[in-house]
């Protein structure tokens, strides 16, 4: 998600969705009752005609939101409301229903206070449509070839070549470790990784990574492809492996969360809170590090106060969906909270 510009005082937000799911993000944050303005088409009909004739134009509108629905199948965000102006103005009369379609990389300016959770939504989506989406490692015995995936499309960035030769084994060992050496420095600092290959290379990479680079191997997702060439990595597309590896990351950081708040709850450190008192006061401490909300709570006005409190005072929003198994934990509490210091005895 781009923000091109942010108005306080106005309450004015410019954005543009740089991929499909910041679709699905906005869907999120635009309401009904929000403006919403955007370029769009409405059929103008001259007088006479009847039925679905008319010709379409090209006119700018603000509109009252009243549905927001978003169309996967059509890659669409579907704002339906009633007009409050426009231009032409003989085109977009005032009062009237209009639908504004917003696709990937139309701009819209929406008109609304942001509160704690629609930051939190913003935020996750900056971060997901992040430059470099996924790194991508295919390899063999023989070769690697390196590869990221952009917003813009896939770029193949590097291929290394395996040195040695099986007929001296202790070189053959020594060449080995310089051919992983070179794709684990090749990987350091980067998220999002995907390795994989036809053969045992790609866990003899893995053993390695474990002993020399930790770091490396816990971001880490291997996978099966039948080729260590560029055909590899298309396959891994084709196959959805990487959608799911950056699902599974968001997944095992809320079970990451949800297991440190039971550990707590377990041992009685007085390091949680949980329950909308608790977690109100441990937010106004501002001892609260790490909030986590079930979903199922986000219209309510007094979770939006503590959000956007916390928010303000530097700890980091979690919201947890209820269909996944940390969500359905967190929503027998509601919401709760880890605690940088302790503030009850």
């Amino acid at each position: 998600m781009k923000i091109i510009h942010h108005d306080e005082q106005e309450h004015k937000i410019k954005l543009e969705p740089q991929c499909p799911e910041d679709l699905w993000y906005l869907q999120k944050i635009i309401e009904p009752g929000d403006g919403v303005e955007g370029v769009s088409f409405r059929r103008f009909k001259s007088e006479g005609e009847e039925g679905e004739s008319g010709e379409k134009k090209k006119v700018h509108i603000l509109l009252r939101a009243e549905q927001v629905e978003f169309a996967e199948n059509a890659l669409k965000l579907r704002i339906t409301g009633k007009i409050e102006s426009g231009s032409p103005e003989e085109f977009a009369p005032k009062g009237a229903f209009h639908t504004l379609d917003i696709e990937v990389h139309e701009r819209l300016t929406l008109y609304k206070t942001l509160n704690a959770y629609h930051w939190s939504i913003l935020n996750d989506a900056k971060k997901r449509s992040s430059h470099v989406k996924a790194f991508l490692v295919v390899l063999d015995e023989h070769q690697a070839t390196l590869a990221e995936l952009q917003l813009q499309g896939l770029r193949f960035i590097a291929e290394i070549h395996f040195r040695g030769t099986k007929k001296d084994p202790k070189a053959f060992e020594e060449a080995q470790k310089a051919y992983f050496s070179e794709i684990a420095k090749a990987l350091e600092g980067k998220d999002h990784l995907v390795i994989a290959g036809p053969g045992f290379a790609k866990d003899n990479l893995k053993k390695y990574l474990d002993e020399k680079y930790p770091a490396v191997s816990k971001k880490a997702r291997f996978e099966y492809a039948a080729s260590a060439e560029k055909p590899g990595v298309y396959e891994l597309l084709k196959r959805g492996v990487i959608e799911k590896a950056l699902g599974e990351q968001r997944l095992a950081k809320e079970f990451e969360l949800m297991e440190k708040f039971k550990a707590s709850v377990g041992r009685d450190d007085h390091l949680c809170a949980y329950g909308l008192a608790d977690v109100k006061a441990a937010v106004e401490a501002g001892a609260a590090s790490d909030l986590m909300i079930s979903e199922t709570l986000m219209k309510d006005k007094t979770i939006q106060s503590i959000m956007d409190q916390a928010r303000r005072l530097g700890a980091e929003l979690h919201v947890f969906e209820t269909d996944s198994q940390p969500g359905a934990e967190l929503k027998a509490f509601g919401l709760a909270a880890l605690l940088r210091y302790p503030i009850w005895k």
